[in-house]
């Protein structure tokens, strides 16, 4: 499923705005025209929304034959 746009500066000021004033999550989303899931994860995420996650990985899993023995 392909990913939408990051939400703006400006849409993150509405979204604390309207958090603070007590709306929903379902109420930010139609006052902004996104939908309730981007406004549940930059609120749960705060400052850390839009930032790739660190992808850390297997790290050196495959070990050399005579290093073993």
């Amino acid at each position: 499923m392909p990913r939408g746009t990051n939400l703006t500066d400006y849409e993150k000021g509405q979204i604390d705005t309207l958090k603070t004033a007590g709306n929903s999550a379902r109420a930010i989303s139609k006052a902004i025209g996104r939908s309730p899931g981007v406004i549940i994860n930059y609120i749960i995420l705060g400052k850390k929304y839009g930032q790739k996650k660190d992808q850390e990985g297997l790290k050196n899993c495959l070990i050399d034959r005579k290093e073993e023995l």
